[in-house]
């Protein structure tokens, strides 16, 4: 019984096992103009085969840019640095679901699929960095911008780890250049809660840092020497005794390893594809040389260092952030207001003064004009039963003078609308009725009707 027992606990683990491997993701990230250096297309299977990697030359991306392919449950896709296309594999080619054409804005973005879902985070383009959090319709084929609480303004870094809970940044950069000639660097990081949907400061203890002297460890910010996998996310490290390693960051635990390991930081400047699976990573570098780690054995052996703290986002943090907005609005507006002046100059300076000096005698002219019997109306006794062009109305009108051709349609239509009015309330018709050019439909004639004097 007891024999059975452990038979059937034993495949059902196995059959989890297989379940929980069936929904992790496979992860290659390469540059797509080193495809044809590659002599070995079998170390990619039996995730990613040879057709699929050779029918990239389809899809749209920069030079020496790179590309990202995720595999998942719901299917193989691939990413564009600088791109918002969203390319899925459909048995025989790469399909793009996405259906605009805007580019530019995610230089730099970290695409993933969490609970089936495709996401675009952080990034730089538009003059400044972001770390905005964009998700892909696959219905309408267009992102959408979340908005997720107390986001950090004009932030962006390389270093992100996925976690089940949120998002960790570590060691990034802001940067507007708007405001900002040059970048300030953060030797904390940020967090994204994904349970309350807003952002969290993160501490590290003053553990890492790019470019600080005083921190305990000095990493590398190449995309290229950050290595993530499932549980783990690892950095080219040195310590303040310049010993060389990887430290590493438990995701879960949110505690940080050091691991003395004798790896030439430079290395990592010519990697040409990497590969991750769970906790395994492997890569290939320099002289098409091979490198495999596991992470998780890694991590096993190496020394506690520090921990990682969220805390909330003070007030006064809140506050520098909408400062910062309020900044950028007002130089919107003022940037506005003297272009609409320019503008305004530009139109008067075409004016020359003789036409401005009649202008202003003339409208002063009209606007003392009445519509009574001893004003336009009795201007248009002579001209009883006639059809007047527009030209001749507009003599009649007085307007014929106004050197702007909008301006003076806008006056013809308001002064015969007057007219009219006068017309029916005096003798129950209008004065002045439109119709068309017997000979040329495009233009208009006016029926002048008789006044109330002439048919006495």
């Amino acid at each position: 019984m007891n024999f059975r027992f452990g038979i059937l606990i034993f495949f059902i683990g196995l059959g989890l096992c297989q379940s929980a491997q069936a929904s992790q993701s496979v992860h290659l990230r390469f540059t797509p103009h080193e495809i044809p250096l590659i002599s070995d297309f079998g170390v990619f299977e039996p995730y990613f085969s040879k057709d699929q990697l050779l029918a990239l030359d389809s899809i749209s991306y920069l030079p020496f840019s790179t590309v990202d392919l995720i595999k998942d449950e719901s299917g193989l896709y691939a990413f564009s640095s600088c791109h918002l296309n969203v390319y899925k594999w459909n048995g025989i080619k790469w399909k793009d679901l996405y259906r605009y054409d805007n580019k530019g804005y995610t230089c730099g973005s970290r695409f993933f699929i969490r609970e089936g879902k495709i996401y675009a985070f952080g990034g730089y383009g538009y003059w400044h960095n972001h770390s905005d959090l964009l998700n892909f319709d696959l219905e309408t084929g267009s992102w959408s911008l979340l908005t997720p609480k107390n986001q950090p303004m004009d932030y962006h870094t390389s270093i992100t780890a996925l976690a089940p809970e949120g998002v960790f940044l570590f060691s990034g950069r802001y940067y507007n250049k708007r405001i900002h000639k040059e970048p300030k660097f953060e030797t904390g990081g940020y967090y994204l809660d994904w349970k309350d949907f807003a952002w969290k400061r993160v501490s590290t203890g003053g553990l890492i840092s790019e470019i600080y002297e005083d921190q305990k460890f000095r990493i590398a910010h190449d995309s290229d020497a950050i290595i993530e996998s499932d549980h783990y996310l690892a950095f080219i490290a040195f310590d303040q005794n310049t010993r060389t390693g990887f430290l590493i960051f438990d995701k879960a635990q949110q505690e940080f390893r050091f691991i003395r390991y004798q790896l030439d930081a430079q290395v990592f400047n010519t990697v040409s594809w990497m590969l991750q699976e769970g906790d395994q990573v492997k890569f290939q570098a320099g002289k098409n040389e091979l490198y495999e780690f596991d992470f998780a054995d890694l991590y096993a052996k190496g020394d506690v260092v520090g921990k990682a703290e969220i805390l909330p986002i003070e007030s006064e943090q809140i506050d520098e952030i909408r400062r910062d907005y309020l900044l950028i609005i007002s130089v919107v507006l003022i940037i506005t207001g003297i272009v609409l002046f320019i503008m305004v100059q530009n139109a008067l300076a075409k004016i020359s003064p003789e036409e401005e000096e009649s202008i202003a005698s003339n409208s002063a002219k009209l606007s003392n004009t009445t519509i009574g019997s001893n004003g336009i109306i009795h201007q248009f006794q002579e001209f009883e039963g006639q059809l007047l062009t527009v030209e001749e109305l507009d003599q009649v009108l007085d307007i014929a003078h106004l050197p702007n051709p909008d301006h003076k349609k806008v006056k013809r239509s308001r002064l015969i609308k007057e007219v009219n009015q006068h017309s029916q309330a005096t003798w129950g018709h209008p004065l002045i009725t439109r119709k068309k050019n017997p000979e040329d439909k495009r233009y208009l004639l006016y029926q002048i009707s008789k006044t109330k004097n002439s048919e006495k």
